[in-house]
């Protein structure tokens, strides 16, 4: 799997947003359960507090974060993280993309990748890659269009 951030540096996308950027984001664009909120506080399959960043250009937030765990047991409970947190935002899950049943929207990209390493206590780990919309109503056409054109460079339809 490539790095978001290698990708949007050689496709010219990622631009430097400040802090204050960041905040603003995340103080003026609330939303009902994102899917990046639900996995920060889920810590039975977190254990570790991810990195996430905010692109309020290009309207999506990026997450990663590295799992440690029984293989099935994580997988199962990322599964059924994905698939509550979709259904909450009224959506239906194809592939690894959580898309609006109305407006065939995508809300979100949720990859979990392969167990290769091991943790400090020997479990097996994995990274979480997120790809979500900015989570609000206040939102541009503009940032809706950049966060589309970003969905369909990561496979969305």
């Amino acid at each position: 799997m490539k790095s978001i951030v290698s990708y949007l540096v050689k496709a010219g996308l990622l631009t430097m947003a400040c802090a204050s950027s960041a905040v603003y984001a995340v103080e003026n664009n609330p939303a009902p359960m994102s899917f990046v909120r639900a996995i920060e506080t889920d810590t039975q399959l977190v254990q570790h507090q991810g990195l996430v960043i905010y692109h309020p250009t290009l309207g999506f937030v990026n997450y990663e974060a590295t799992l440690c765990g029984a293989k099935e047991k994580t997988e199962q409970a990322f599964k059924q993280l994905v698939t509550s947190v979709c259904s909450e935002q009224q959506g239906r899950v194809e592939s690894n993309w959580c898309i609006d049943t109305k407006s065939n929207a995508p809300l979100f990209n949720a990859e979990l990748g392969s167990f290769v390493m091991t943790c400090q206590d020997g479990e097996y780990s994995s990274i979480i890659h997120v790809l979500e919309a900015l989570p609000s109503v206040k939102i541009s056409a503009e940032q809706r269009n950049n966060w589309l054109q970003v969905a369909t460079s990561f496979g969305y339809l």
